[in-house]
């Protein structure tokens, strides 16, 4: 008769593990530990994300309150917490903006360097700090430095909305008096955005700095 084959098997596997035992075990326990420190990799992962996502949350909040010299003081604060990278570079942006709002245009641009300095050209974050800094300078009444920020916008990009990079060109332009090129610039919007929603201020500009119109 025969043995059983799986009888035989089992046997077989039984020796096998009596004789590797040891091996075995640590290959389980390696495998144990291996998938236990992915799951708590993803869970720290997560839990550093829904931590940065809340800290910009609160800036947000607190740029949408009342008094903006308590709310820039909470925002440079939490900005502090955020770590390196996308996250410290969205929280940078925020604080700009709101120093521009606020007319500390120095301070803004100072910001706005900083994330052109960490940020890769040709990504969103650098042409929204290089439009940062063109308003910026065109508020400080440097036109040829806001000039140099929005031709650079309009040299580079390939997707980034231009309607308000040209507008700035314009106004630089005519805070330089030179109607001229703010005309070349106007006539360009006029074919580039005529489906705008802005566009009738193209032409109000055009009539306002064409002679005898």
């Amino acid at each position: 008769m025969e043995p059983d084959a799986f009888l035989t098997f089992t046997e077989r596997a039984a020796v096998f593990f009596s004789e590797h035992k040891n091996l075995l075990i640590g290959a389980v326990v390696g495998i144990v530990a291996v998938a236990a420190a992915v799951a708590g990799f993803s869970y720290s992962r997560n839990a550093n994300t829904l931590k940065m996502e809340t800290l910009l949350f609160e800036m947000e909040k607190a740029k949408a309150g009342e008094d903006m010299k308590a709310a820039l003081g909470e925002m440079t604060a939490k900005l502090e917490q955020l770590d390196k990278g996308t996250y410290r570079i969205r929280g940078l942006l925020m604080v700009a903006s709101t120093e521009y709002d606020e007319g500390n245009f120095d301070n803004a641009l100072k910001i706005y360097q900083e994330v052109l300095d960490a940020s890769a050209p040709e990504t969103l974050n650098h042409f929204v700090a290089l439009q940062g800094q063109g308003y910026s300078n065109l508020s400080r009444q440097e036109y040829d430095k806001a000039i140099e920020a929005f031709r650079s916008i309009i040299d580079r990009s390939k997707d980034y909305p231009l309607f308000d990079i040209y507008s700035g060109l314009v106004r630089s332009y005519e805070g330089k008096k030179d109607t001229e090129n703010a005309l070349l610039i106007l006539h360009e919007m006029e074919s580039r955005f005529k489906d705008h929603p802005q566009s009738k201020w193209v032409d109000r500009r055009i009539k306002k700095l064409t002679p005898g119109v």
